[in-house]
């Protein structure tokens, strides 16, 4: 009787280290899923900060395009008005001139804008090389 019950504990032992083995396995399954979820979770995260930060240079560019439109309408309306000057000017000499101080410091005002414009733009395209730089090293390898 001895020997069977050795036996039989040696069985036992052996389906007890299968069993042990087995739950080690599953345990590392799971912590690999777990890290995984966090790393997926991380890259998801990452791509809503970047989709958030993309909508504001378009809503800013929006309204780079915008003071773009609205200078233009005024330059057109004070071109428009410089003729008109033009072919009184023999009567307005000293009218025009005041016009033509105010006519430089419009230019000015158009050259900060300008520069502004130039801002934005230096960004944007930093932007989009970030962007690039990113999906690069978010795409799937082959």
């Amino acid at each position: 009787m001895d020997h069977v019950a050795e036996i039989y504990e040696s069985r036992l032992r052996r389906v007890e280290d299968q069993q042990v083995s087995f739950m080690d396995a599953h345990s590392d399954l799971s912590r690999l899923i777990q890290e995984q979820s966090r790393h997926f979770s991380g890259i998801d995260a990452r791509l809503t900060n970047l989709e958030g930060r993309m909508a504001n240079v378009e809503k800013r560019l929006d309204g780079v395009e915008k003071r773009l439109d609205i200078i233009e309408l005024r330059m057109e309306k004070l071109a428009l008005r410089m003729e008109r000057l033009e072919q009184r000017m023999d009567v307005f000499d000293q009218r025009l001139l005041a016009l033509e101080k105010r006519m430089d410091a419009l230019e000015l005002r158009m050259d900060a804008f300008e520069q502004r414009l130039a801002n934005v733009e230096t960004m944007l395209g930093q932007v989009l090389t970030d962007l690039a730089f990113i999906r690069d090293i978010l795409a799937p390898r082959a």
